[in-house]
């Protein structure tokens, strides 16, 4: 008997000498008194997107001023390309034009026929698209140049221990927008955090969009990796019960095995 009262104190001591973590093991950014948030005023800041290394940008040039755009006789396929993604297609008309992906490298270059290596990470769109429009200039006549980041995503965990990349679907994705488009949150609506890196600076934001005071928050535009983590509801009764049964096991076996040979 006292065998018995021993191992069950010492299962205690192992199972409740952390009892947060091991109840809650798949949380993240468990909050602590250390825990700083970033001022919220930032996140509701409209921000334009920033060229970061690994991005994929979709270039496409057009020679004199951009004619080519107005060309009926390729305006249809040229949508249907853009809109298919099409990589590396060389579509016909009174000119040619072609579409293709270049990533960013890990030196914050990008490598463009013609141009070379050329540094554009840390540029908003709009100044990588000037920059490199008048790089061109160098070599066609009065080019046209846009630019899109094909690879634009964020990480969501709605409220599961399930994670999502989401890629965007419009070029400004918002918070509610996002969480809709995965059916909703199933977390807690009060405890809503976004992790942001831009060049190592990591900011987290505490979003609470439980009560309608708050409705704008809905409205913060995210960031290409910007990171969603809606905190989980705590099911006590049932992850205790998850987390005690290899225990419970290992216990029911020792008891056994000390009545089988004693």
């Amino acid at each position: 008997m006292k065998k018995i009262i021993l191992l069950f104190i010492l299962l205690s001591v192992i199972l409740f000498s952390s009892c947060s973590r091991w109840m809650h093991p798949y949380v993240l950014y468990e909050r602590t008194k250390l825990t700083e948030f970033t001022p919220i005023d930032s996140a509701l800041k409209y921000k334009d997107h920033i060229i970061v290394p690994n991005d994929e940008l979709q270039v496409l040039l057009y020679p004199n001023k951009g004619e080519l755009l107005l060309d009926p006789e390729t305006i249809e396929s040229r949508i249907s390309a853009i809109q298919g993604g099409t990589v590396g297609t060389t579509i016909t008309g009174r000119d040619q034009y072609s579409i293709h992906n270049y990533r960013i490298l890990n030196d914050s270059t990008v490598n463009l026929p013609l141009i070379g290596k050329t540094k554009i990470a840390g540029m908003t769109i709009a100044d990588a698209e000037k920059f490199l429009q008048e790089l061109f200039g160098t070599v066609f006549h009065e080019p046209h140049l846009m630019l899109f980041v094909q690879n634009k995503k964020v990480f969501v965990y709605a409220g599961s221990r399930e994670g999502t990349v989401q890629t965007f679907s419009s070029p400004n994705p918002t918070l509610i927008e996002v969480l809709t488009e995965l059916k909703g949150v199933i977390g807690r609506s009060n405890t809503i955090y976004i992790v942001r890196n831009t060049f190592g600076e990591h900011q987290l934001f505490h979003i609470d969009l439980s009560v309608a005071e708050n409705i704008e928050l809905g409205s913060i535009v995210l960031q290409s990796n910007d990171v969603v983590y809606v905190y989980p509801r705590r099911k006590i009764a049932g992850q205790v019960l998850e987390n005690l049964t290899p225990y419970l096991t290992l216990a029911i076996t020792l008891l056994l095995t000390f009545n089988l040979f004693r």
